[in-house]
């Protein structure tokens, strides 16, 4: 998605934790996306505030396109540093919770938590009715949310591209109960919006966007 937003991009820089376990994990599976894309990968690592901020300051001097942030725990709770830095940088992001996006990020890809949460359910009454849990498959998830903030991409000059973006695939839109100016896409294909996998076929995904969203990227 990210490269997709910004295919001039010759370097994106990834923002990891080295203090979090699958930082190393995050690092050699972008670098290998990356390769794949031809893309350079400039790999930034920060565990305090003043390194997150030293971090935005390293993307500025490597001219990086784009920015792709790792999923941890402490980059969560410094969300509002993220978001604030990535506005007076003007550096299009990409985070792993809509949350990002719902204070102000550019987009976010990750799980679809409700679903994960909806078969939690049903496992949890599965063991209620007599099953071994040690009976019970581990399922994997296959849905996985895409949300752009409208708002924030107009900001950053890439309305253009979510309206391309949009328009090159058959979806269906409707109501999706989200603050205005987000949009969220559903894909059973996990590498639809990350920031080097490919788009997902319309096939494989579904689109569900807000009225007044959709007004905003098809006007």
């Amino acid at each position: 998605m990210l490269c997709e937003l910004v295919p001039q991009a010759a370097v994106i820089a990834l923002l990891v934790d080295p203090e979090n376990e699958m930082a190393e994990k995050h690092i050699r599976t972008t670098q290998e996306a990356a390769r794949a894309k031809g893309i350079k990968l400039a790999v930034l690592k920060a565990s305090t505030e003043a390194e997150i901020d030293a971090a935005f300051a390293a993307i500025q001097q490597l001219q990086a396109g784009g920015l792709l942030v790792a999923a941890d725990a402490f980059f969560f709770s410094r969300r509002a540093q993220f978001v604030a830095l990535a506005a007076q940088h003007a550096v299009p992001a990409i985070y792993w919770n809509p949350v990002f996006v719902a204070a102000g990020g550019l987009v976010s890809y990750g799980t679809d938590t409700d679903a994960l949460f909806r078969e939690a359910g049903i496992y949890a009454g599965r063991i209620l009715k007599g099953a071994k849990p040690a009976d019970l498959p581990v399922p994997q998830p296959t849905t996985f949310r895409l949300v752009v903030n409208l708002k924030t991409a107009k900001a950053l000059g890439l309305t253009a591209s979510i309206k391309e973006r949009t328009r090159a695939r058959d979806r269906a839109y409707s109501s999706d109960g989200f603050q205005s100016g987000c949009s969220a896409w559903y894909s059973s294909d996990p590498g639809a919006g990350s920031g080097f996998g490919r788009p997902a076929s319309a096939a494989s995904s579904r689109a569900l966007i807000t009225a007044s969203a959709l007004r905003r990227v098809v006007s």
